[in-house]
């Protein structure tokens, strides 16, 4: 849930969003600041009973989960129940939903998910799991991997290990038909397997314990992409490792011919054949370039360098003329969410609009060439269409536009004539903005809003604040 705590203190996590408890009697925890939810979770035709969240009901989940595995075996030491319920727990990989491979013990859901299922049938055959390293260890040069049981279990086993982040590819490494009297398992020294090593270890049921290491051996510092020679445009991912027993940190430089150094970036964090930073070339001078990569250790330094050939700074199709003077800054949305990115600005001479894709004028554009609309426009759904529209001032008004560039002014309502002057100093007009500034109305996204009553846009000059209610001008002056 969004209001879960995270840290190396998480060891379970356990249902906390709207659990059924009782109700005190004369009580409503939520219903004032800053929840403001009066009666809402008052539940029951005698309302003797109440939805709650947080530790409070996850806690208990837990604890009577506990209490079922010591009715089960009362035998059990607090160590031995809190290995059951852990080993027990669904390892959520993507605990925030959000693309993460969390493989293992972590700071957001610690072992995982309490599953009382699983717990049990632990408790009945026990399991194993990974007592050595440790979640996250460094490690230098040949390690120890030690196994050890859980609730009792006897039987077979079998490690397996892979190399990266969030690999499958996993190889086998070694397995036995019965516990070693001493937990060694096995002694992991392959020289040539550095960086992040995930382990796991399955038993005789089939379930498995992952955990991942850092193994180092060596000190390296080298470029793995790109590589000497390259022909480059716009953007250079720049890929390596940097890594080692005494490694202190990495700094990556640039150099053209006949330049000085350039700091692109720097970190005290190791690289295992990686993604280390993204060269954006945007503005940059075209022609051969050194990419170096330095390495600092506590025993000295070690350095690899490339040399590429920039052809372009500017991604196919740009950069394009606006023919005059332009605002302030560009911006850039996808007016008709059909996934192109649209580059909208202001200028001395009208309004463009490019395809961000290939920089192509977009049909309908310039808009207003003999008006000078150099402002930030805004981006909204006016009329709740479900397409978004382009909000501009110029010196005689707020203007309101289509994806295709048409705005209907028959009506004499856009544009809105409104003294807008122009900002001292900074030569352009005032950027509108789009606001609720009243609560009368659901503030709800569009397309989904009911109305437009509490929407304003507002514009302003030095010494005068322009505010227009969306709802007193028709959305008959958009046509599609």
């Amino acid at each position: 849930t969004w209001f879960s705590t995270y840290g190396a203190h998480i060891d379970i996590v356990a249902p906390g969003l709207d659990i059924l408890s009782l109700r005190a009697a004369g009580t409503d925890m939520y219903g004032d600041h800053p929840s403001n939810e009066p009666g809402v979770r008052i539940v029951g035709d005698n309302s003797l009973y109440y939805l709650s969240d947080g530790t409070s009901m996850a806690a208990p989940m837990v604890v009577g989960a506990a209490a079922l595995m010591l009715s089960f075996r009362p035998d059990l030491t607090i160590e031995e129940l809190q290995e059951v319920l852990l080993y027990g727990a669904t390892d959520l990989i993507d605990p925030l939903n959000q693309g993460d491979t969390l493989i293992g013990p972590d700071t957001i859901s610690g072992f995982g998910y309490l599953n009382i299922d699983s717990s049990l049938f632990l408790l009945e055959n026990g399991g194993l799991y990974i007592a050595e390293p440790s979640l996250r260890s460094r490690l230098i040069g040949d390690f120890a991997i030690k196994i050890a049981p859980v609730a009792g279990y006897s039987g077979s086993w079998q490690l397996d290990y892979s190399v990266g982040l969030a690999s499958q590819q996993w190889q086998f490494l070694s397995s036995g038909t019965s516990l070693p009297t001493d937990s060694l398992a096995v002694i992991f020294s392959d020289p040539a397997v550095e960086g992040f090593i995930n382990l796991r270890l399955t038993d005789k049921f089939g379930s498995s314990q992952t955990t991942t290491v850092v193994r180092v051996t060596q000190n390296v510092a080298r470029i793995i992409s790109p590589q000497s020679g390259e022909e480059l445009d716009y953007s250079v991912p720049i890929q390596g490792s940097a890594y080692g027993p005494d490694f202190d940190s990495v700094v990556v430089f640039s150099r053209a011919t006949d330049r000085s150094l350039e700091y692109l970036f720097s970190s005290t964090g190791e690289f295992f054949d990686s993604l280390m930073y993204t060269w954006s070339l945007s503005g940059a001078d075209t022609g051969f370039f050194t990419i170096y990569l330095h390495g600092y250790f506590t025993s000295g330094q070690m350095v690899d360098s490339v040399s590429v050939l920039v052809k372009s700074a500017f991604a196919d199709g740009w950069p394009q003329s606006l023919g005059d003077r332009g605002g302030m800054t560009a911006v850039c949305c996808d007016l008709n969410h059909d996934g192109t990115k649209e580059i909208i600005v202001g200028t001395r001479s009208g309004l463009l609009m490019f395809n961000g894709s290939d920089g192509s004028l977009m049909d309908g554009f310039p808009v207003n060439p003999g008006e000078d609309m150099r402002c930030v426009p805004a981006i909204y759904d006016v009329d709740g269409d479900g397409e978004d529209e382009i909000i501009c001032t110029s010196a005689f008004g707020l203007h309101v536009y289509n994806y295709d560039g048409m705005n209907d002014t028959t009506d004499d309502t856009w544009s809105r004539s409104c003294q807008t002057g122009m900002i001292p100093y900074e030569y352009a007009f005032p950027n509108p903005v789009i606001a609720q500034l009243t609560h009368d109305a659901p503030n709800m996204p569009c397309p989904t809003r009911p109305s437009f009553s509490s929407t304003r846009l507002a514009t302003s000059w030095p010494t005068v604040l322009m505010v227009i209610s969306i709802s007193q001008l028709p959305v008959r002056c958009l046509p599609r």
